[in-house]
């Protein structure tokens, strides 16, 4: 879809997770560095008015997504502006530091 953007002169986004492994994807990797120039831009979605946290990934053509970066999230703006949990945190039966998602993960990606 991409490849038709372009075709098109066109501008595209591709948003995701900031954990996510698609720019190590074989395809991509082949898109971003031989076909575009391809400008990325780091964000925290509550800055933006997101109900939760969430670092988030862009990818474009145009270097005006880094205009998204609105700066850093301290750990006060982010008790202040996160209004769902997503995730809960535990130590389990070994000591050890574990994540569940919660219900409310799945809302916060629409």
């Amino acid at each position: 879809l991409i490849l038709v953007i372009l075709s098109r002169n066109s501008v595209f986004f591709l948003e995701q997770p900031g954990n996510s492994l698609l720019r190590r994807h074989r395809r991509i990797d082949w898109l971003f560095n031989h076909v575009c120039v391809v400008h990325k831009c780091e964000f925290w979605m509550a800055l933006h008015g997101g109900s939760s946290a969430k670092r988030t990934v862009v990818y474009s053509n145009i270097p005006e997504i880094a205009m998204l970066d609105l700066g850093k999230l301290t750990n006060a703006e982010k008790e202040k502006r996160t209004t769902i949990k997503t995730v809960r945190k535990y130590v389990d039966g070994k000591g050890r530091k574990r994540f569940n998602g919660t219900a409310a993960l799945s809302s916060s990606q629409q």
